[in-house]
């Protein structure tokens, strides 16, 4: 079951002035990480700085304009560092076109031999992410009033390295998994320990998560490997 959305913000860190730049709203690509003004009409929208994980861009089309990702306010910090380790076991970072800051190195309409976004949204995201924390979030474009690009500071080495070297190299779930054991914990880091995979699976279920058998497969590998 997913947690109840709780704010942890998350500015220090990218405490400094040079941690932050601003971009224009259709500047924005896949793999950043954003800091987003929202003036979205919704009363009860909590998080109206919300800092966002892109996903997806959909800048084209007659459709809604919008991106979609993790606002990543409503993950733990240690758990958010824990997910940007394992992205990195798939693909690197290299560098938003723009602003020259690092960038997750996921596909997106104007850079289409980046790693595809489904290695990362099917095998982590999707199983690992979503049903412990209720942060996958759309933003029109719209109602953005200003966009940031954010240098992020992580703590674990291998993050640091590939931010600062964005020279689009991954490291071995091996080494993931020693790091993820090292960085922050906090109360919902045991989330997975002692759990029984198919009522996991039957909670996914509940929540509206569809899995074919495949998957359902796959992503019981990966519960198994990523236990704490």
């Amino acid at each position: 079951m997913a947690i109840k959305p709780q704010i942890h913000r998350k500015y220090k860190y990218f405490p400094k002035g040079s941690d932050k730049k601003t971009i224009g709203k259709y500047e924005i690509q896949a793999g950043q990480i954003i800091l987003i003004r929202y003036n979205s009409q919704i009363k009860k929208l909590k998080d109206r700085l919300p800092l966002v994980f892109v996903v997806d861009t959909d800048r084209y089309g007659s459709g809604t304009k919008a991106i979609h990702g993790l606002n990543l306010n409503y993950i733990p910090d240690g758990e958010a560092e824990k997910m940007f380790l394992h992205f990195l076991t798939k693909t690197g970072w290299d560098k938003h076109r723009k602003s020259t800051f690092p960038r997750v190195n996921i596909w997106d309409e104007k850079d289409t031999i980046a790693a595809r976004t489904e290695s990362i949204y099917n095998t982590i995201i999707k199983p690992l992410i979503l049903p412990r924390y209720s942060c996958w979030r759309t933003y029109k474009y719209s109602s953005m009033s200003s966009v940031e690009v954010v240098r992020y500071n992580f703590n674990a080495k291998p993050l640091v390295e590939a931010v600062s070297k964005t020279d689009g190299k991954t490291i071995s779930n091996k080494k993931m998994s020693y790091y993820s054991k090292r960085t922050i914990h906090n109360k919902f880091s045991s989330f997975y320990r002692g759990k029984d995979y198919q009522k996991l699976l039957e909670q996914w279920k509940k929540m509206g998560l569809k899995f074919t058998e495949e998957e359902a497969k796959q992503y019981e590998v990966l519960f198994n490997e990523n236990k704490l």
